[in-house]
């Protein structure tokens, strides 16, 4: 198995004889591509990467629909209560070097 991580220039050439693809991939790369079996999309939805010729294509598409659905809860948690607690602001005024007194807010505004 050969992988390559291809740059702009790059993924015209190398999609030719790719059996696989992760990416984005557009309808003139599809055209290009002689043995493409799978494209992985990066993403959960597809509504950016789904076209007429890649429908009518025989290769699978996947995405990355339930990667994070065990832990997506925590991250939303997380934002919540930075949010709640302007936590966002202190870490911007701590990367800057700005002390002083911070306004916690409590309750709704």
């Amino acid at each position: 198995m050969q992988v390559v991580n291809a740059h702009d220039g790059e993924v015209e050439s190398e999609i030719v004889d790719a059996d696989a693809f992760f990416g984005k991939i557009t309808p003139a790369l599809l055209k290009q591509a002689r043995r493409l079996a799978w494209v992985q999309a990066p993403t959960a939805s597809l509504e950016h990467y789904v076209f007429d010729e890649l429908i009518e294509h025989p290769c699978l598409l996947s995405n990355m629909r339930g990667l994070f659905s065990d832990v997506i809860a925590d991250h939303v948690l997380g934002f919540v209560i930075c949010f709640a607690r302007n936590f966002h602001v202190y870490l911007r005024r701590q990367l800057s070097h700005t002390w002083g007194r911070g306004r916690w807010r409590v309750g709704p505004i």
